[in-house]
């Protein structure tokens, strides 16, 4: 199957950067940006963590303009760019822990997901989620600018 080169992962709050990388401009993501919460847990064993696959650049304008039940933005600080080499790698490295998945859904065709096995020993769930954070290309939404062009 193929995958476009980069996926999405939105950035909810500051809790998610390491507070003096924000201050000096130049963010960094904590592990906390990828959870991978087991109430979330799928009947199969893995567990999903929400991403959008960058088919095109309207992509990242679509991650940024995405709302919660509340209307409200849901990635107020920013967005996460993951390239496909790196999800690969980890795909190798840690066969039958880690994968990723296009799973579009309703208002969503961009969505897919980063999946961890449940009962993963604590420490591969820390290697896979440090090299997904410091894999992470940060933009937060300060600095942001639509992709769309005035004509």
């Amino acid at each position: 199957m193929e995958y476009p080169d980069q996926c999405i992962r939105g950035i909810p709050n500051e809790k998610c950067l390491y507070e003096d990388s924000l201050l000096e401009g130049n963010p960094v993501a904590r592990l906390t940006l990828y959870p991978f919460p087991k109430e979330h847990c799928r009947d199969n064993g893995w567990i999903p963590e929400s991403i959008n696959w960058m088919f095109d650049v309207k992509a990242i304008d679509f991650t940024f303009e995405q709302k919660d039940v509340d209307e409200e933005l849901q990635f107020k600080v920013g967005i996460a760019i993951l390239s496909l080499i790196e999800l690969k790698k980890l795909k190798r490295k840690h066969k039958n822990f880690f994968c990723y998945e296009k799973d579009p859904i309703k208002n969503n065709h961009y969505h897919g997901n980063l999946l961890l096995k449940d009962g993963i020993k604590k420490e591969r769930k820390r290697m896979i989620c440090d090299v997904l954070a410091n894999s992470s290309e940060i933009r937060l939404r300060k600095n942001y600018q639509s992709t769309e062009t005035c004509t």
